[in-house]
């Protein structure tokens, strides 16, 4: 499971060290300046089986009653250049659509993160599964591990037709030329006039 709030959390600790970070309702005993982060809305759409594709909106708000215009406006400039790109156990995040909202006591701070996912399905006890597939380019090693003889696999001195690799006769095709199979028929020259 992708943890986006702990990513945006970390990322926002790093751009204010020194700020408090809040991500529950706190009714009292909120000490400003702070911070304050949720989750406002995710959409999940399938892309292709098990995989989705996730836009999740965050909001953040900054509170401070002391904060002057200036503040304000320093903290939404860091907030949308810093918080464009987050970390993520995956890879990184690209937000967009960031927006900063100003009022008298709060700096208002939305951003959409798009990721894509996929889902975690168990697998099934019952079911078959291939643990390894061993290609053999050569014979020895394949008569070592399997103690099989494979007629035909490889390079040998028997003909091809007594090792049984090409069939004696074609039995699709009952027609002879020149009391020979035409199947194995090397040249058949077509412009020859009767």
């Amino acid at each position: 499971m992708i943890k986006l709030l702990q990513a945006v959390v970390n990322r926002l600790d790093e751009l204010f060290p020194e700020t408090n970070i809040y991500i529950k309702d706190t009714e009292q005993g909120l000490i400003e300046p702070c911070f304050f982060v949720q989750i406002v809305n995710t959409d999940i759409s399938l892309e292709f089986q098990r995989r989705y594709r996730v836009d999740s909106l965050i909001n953040i708000v900054y509170l401070n009653q002391n904060a002057t215009a200036y503040i304000k406006e320093e903290v939404g400039q860091r907030l949308i250049y810093g918080m464009r790109n987050i970390r993520l156990e995956t890879g990184g995040v690209y937000g967009f659509d960031a927006s900063v909202k100003n009022t008298d006591f709060e700096v208002n701070f939305t951003i959409n993160y798009r990721y894509n996912t996929k889902e975690f399905v168990e697998k099934d006890p019952y079911m078959m599964r291939i643990e390894n597939i061993i290609h053999y380019a050569d014979e020895k090693p394949y008569k070592e591990a399997t103690q099989k003889d494979n007629p035909g696999m490889w390079e040998s001195d028997l003909p091809k037709e007594s090792r049984g690799v090409i069939p004696e006769k074609n039995i699709r095709n009952n027609g002879k030329l020149d009391e020979e199979d035409l199947m194995f028929k090397k040249e058949i020259n077509l412009y020859v006039k009767d």
